[in-house]
């Protein structure tokens, strides 16, 4: 089983819960994510319900993964992701 290291970001526009990753994701892992709003580490939860959790699935356009916060985040907010995924 071969690893790889993924990292994304994004700048939060205010009106936006959920933030598209390039590809699927393996769900088995999807609490193991490290998903941070202004350097701050989120909580995984399935059914997020505020700004400081969210969820992981593969709803995305065209299937690819995504990270769905419980509400909007605030306009200027920057959320990375990081992860060990399987290749």
């Amino acid at each position: 089983m071969g690893l790889r290291y993924l990292f994304a970001a994004f700048d939060a526009d205010g009106s936006t819960l959920a933030f598209e990753l390039a590809g699927a994701v393996d769900l088995g892992f999807a609490e193991s994510y490290v998903v941070t709003v202004n350097g701050l580490i989120m909580e995984y939860k399935a059914t997020p319900d505020a700004q400081d959790n969210y969820k992981i699935d593969n709803n995305g356009t065209g299937d690819v993964g995504r990270i769905v916060f419980g509400s909007n985040l605030s306009n200027g907010d920057r959320v990375t992701i990081r992860a060990f995924i399987n290749n």
